[in-house]
């Protein structure tokens, strides 16, 4: 503003001579010391390996610095997760030209291996909040009591007494409170471990025994009576219709005997 005011023209009327003097007033006087300085901060930290690689290769040529100490220096401030990889490399890494390349290879399969995890943790957090299946109703099938791990070994043998206890209250055909085993209609039901008639394998007294699991489809039920007042009717009413049967059987067998003999006398 001085030379204006004086009548002279600025800079000498020269562009060179301006860029010299912005330079002096505003720029680094030492472009090596100003390049220095900020490569010996400059982290990958968060940065892709082609950011870092790119920021660095634009210090590196006003350092005045040799390639090794270039290539010691790129290692020296790589994240740790590329670190970690170089060490199991077995390709050449020796001059800062490999380096870089086999870092930015590194660096997309570990990125691409982050985005998988993230994804499964997804599918994972997904599929433990997906609704659960409902329960039947009223049907509460025994869960054998856990194991006390510093108790004697007589918790391996189970009584019937034990089972008795554990089915008070409950169907001995299925294990549920809101009826008993004469009103549940479990006279086809077929065991899947004892293979016998009238009661389901939630409730199978030779599960809760421990004894061995059956191959063959037995005739009859063999399960235990329930321990009930109620149940006595139905006693009852099984007892009379086998005798019932056992009268029919004798009538049956004895119309047979007369009429064998009816056919000796013929003969």
């Amino acid at each position: 503003m001085e030379e204006v005011t004086q009548g002279t023209t600025p800079f000498k009327g020269s562009w060179a001579e301006f860029r010299n003097q912005f330079k002096a007033r505003f720029e680094t006087v030492d472009e090596a010391v100003d390049a220095k300085e900020r490569l010996r901060t400059l982290w990958q930290g968060s940065m892709t390996v082609p950011e870092y690689a790119a920021r660095f290769n634009e210090l590196s040529t006003h350092t005045g610095y040799s390639k090794a100490d270039l290539r010691d220096r790129f290692y020296e401030h790589l994240a740790d997760s590329i670190k970690d990889e170089l060490v199991h490399t077995a390709r050449p890494i020796a001059s800062l030209e490999d380096l870089i390349t086999v870092s930015l290879d590194i660096d997309v399969r570990v990125r691409q291996r982050r985005a998988e995890r993230e994804r499964q943790r997804g599918c994972t957090t997904a599929t433990t909040t997906a609704a659960k299946p409902a329960t039947p109703l009223h049907t509460t099938p025994f869960t054998p009591p856990a194991r006390d791990l510093n108790a004697m070994d007589i918790n391996a043998t189970r009584t019937r007494e034990e089972f008795n206890r554990l089915m008070r209250g409950k169907c001995y055909g299925c294990g549920s409170t809101a009826h008993v085993k004469k009103d549940g209609g479990h006279n086809r039901d077929i065991c899947g471990y004892c293979r016998r008639v009238g009661h389901r394998e939630t409730v199978c007294m030779d599960k809760f025994l421990k004894k061995p699991r059956s191959q063959k489809l037995a005739a009859t039920e063999e399960g235990p009576e329930e321990p009930q007042v109620a149940a006595s009717t139905s006693t009852s009413a099984d007892a009379g219709a086998t005798n019932a049967l056992i009268v029919q059987l004798m009538e049956q067998q004895k119309a047979l005997a007369d009429q064998l003999a009816s056919l000796q006398k013929s003969f």
